[in-house]
């Protein structure tokens, strides 16, 4: 037996299984570089660098590595650098395997004058919201790893309170178009115009939605554009009438108007106000060409639909990931409804009489300390918008300690606390200055700096004893 062991360590601790295991994590590296090209750095982390047979490849060129050097054992003098060299070398792979798997690697996005203590991580989560009481749930998905997989088939059982419920990614685009289009195939009445609106070389295409609070009324040029239901003659009455004096130039419409309004009659009629309150109607006819009296512009209604039901058009426009969106099937029993979710934008799924929200984003992690921006600098190339550095004064304060901190971080300088590292790593252009920030937390860390400094000291002393030997 003892001889079986002793082969079977010979073997595992062999040259040429260090050299097989070299090849083979260098090729995997190779591969992950392509991956990362196509797909990106927070894909291939996940799916290469951080996944469990990775890490077992290098946790077996660590045992390779201690197999070899107890093949000399008992050491001498002579095996001193070999020794350190090895021990380094294999606290260093068990620093990276433990900092892959225990690490925490996200984005903290601050606006200026605002605090964050949410970090962004690259894992992404379905979120599971009940409408009724019963907790929210956060499920991690992992079919965006594999990108060019677009019919991933993933099920999630969700656990509510008195029963349970499946849901089923069938799509994963990574690099999704999505648009919404209207139709008149709703189930429940939903009055909804497709408005066309042109001056001179200038033409704007919209729906309004009269029962919409969000979708009735546009603005566009100096004009505004609405569709107003009217649930009695009183109500239709006080949208005809002219302003009184002293009041707005429009009354009830604001001035420069182009209002459609649905009669309590279900009839349909255009009415047109001035800049003074000045009233003008024409009756409603579909694809009929009309000029607005006193604004310089042309109209007319493409589309009438009394049962108007907003549908998305998602279409697939390849594996590089841009705009990742799913289309999830939820199922209670013998009820079964689908949607598409876009990463970011909540949407509702609808089983049965009840209502879940659903939430397909970056999982989020709370940190022990909240961020203040309180200035941002970047500073260009002199006559280019292009940024030659950039940096951000923050304030750190911690809760649990009760410390305020005032830091500068830049991109060479990071601010380090509690084991988090935040590095100043892009920013945000718009009204308001916007910085981002890489935050690390890597537990391996200091066994991957040991190990260094033991290769290094095992190199020192190889020096060391070859003088001595040659003296001698």
């Amino acid at each position: 037996m003892q001889r079986i062991l002793r082969k079977a360590g010979s073997f595992i601790g062999s040259l040429g299984m260090a050299v097989a295991l070299l090849i083979l994590i260098a090729m995997v590296l190779a591969w992950g570089t392509f991956y990362e090209a196509r797909f990106g750095t927070e894909s291939v982390q996940r799916f290469v660098y951080r996944s469990w047979w990775f890490q077992t490849l290098l946790a077996f060129l660590a045992v390779n590595l201690a197999m070899a050097a107890l093949e000399r054992f008992p050491w001498q003098r002579k095996h001193v650098p070999f020794v350190l060299a090895h021990i380094g070398i294999i606290l260093i792979l068990i620093g990276g395997i433990v900092g892959g798997l225990w690490g925490i690697e996200g984005q903290m996005i601050i606006p200026e004058g605002k605090t964050e203590q949410f970090l962004h991580l690259h894992q992404n989560v379905l979120v599971v919201h009940p409408l009724n009481p019963g907790g929210v749930f956060i499920l991690p998905t992992r079919f965006e790893t594999q990108a060019w997989i677009h019919r991933p088939g993933t099920v999630f059982e969700v656990p509510f309170k008195d029963r349970s419920i499946q849901l089923l990614v069938d799509r994963y685009y990574p690099n999704a178009q999505v648009s919404e289009g209207v139709t008149g195939e709703g189930s429940e009445e939903n009055p909804a115009v497709h408005l066309v609106m042109s001056h001179q070389d200038q033409q704007e295409e919209v729906w309004l939605f009269a029962k919409d609070p969000e979708k009735f009324g546009v603005q566009w040029e100096k004009v505004h554009a609405l569709f107003l239901g009217t649930r009695s003659k009183q109500q239709y009455a006080q949208l005809l009438q002219s302003p009184k004096k002293g009041s707005r130039p429009g009354g009830i419409l604001p001035p420069n108007s182009i209002c459609l309004v649905l009669k309590p009659s279900e009839e349909l009629i255009w009415v047109l106000t001035g800049p003074k309150g000045e009233r003008k109607l024409e009756n409603f006819k579909l694809g009929q060409h009309l000029r607005h009296p006193w604004a310089d512009l042309e109209f007319r209604a493409d589309a009438f639909y009394p049962k108007a039901k907003v549908v998305r058009n998602v279409a697939d426009e390849g594996d590089e990931i841009r705009q990742e969106t799913i289309h999830l099937i939820g199922r209670d029993g013998s009820e079964a409804s689908g949607t598409w979710l876009q990463k970011g934008v909540p949407a509702s799924l609808v089983l049965g009489k009840e209502e879940i929200l659903l939430e397909y984003r970056k999982a989020v992690l709370k940190t022990p300390m909240a961020i203040k921006l309180i200035d941002f600098r970047k500073t260009d190339y002199p006559g280019t918008q292009m940024a030659a550095g950039f940096e951000s004064d923050v304030e750190m304060t911690d809760p649990e300690r009760g410390l305020v901190l005032k830091r500068k971080i830049t991109m060479n300088n990071p601010l380090k606390y509690r084991g988090f590292s935040f590095f100043q790593s892009g920013f945000l252009e718009g009204p308001v200055e916007t910085t981002v920030l890489s935050v690390r937390k890597d537990p391996g860390t200091p066994l991957v700096y040991a190990g260094f400094l033991i290769v290094i000291a095992g190199v020192v002393s190889m020096f060391i004893f070859r003088r001595g030997t040659q003296q001698t």
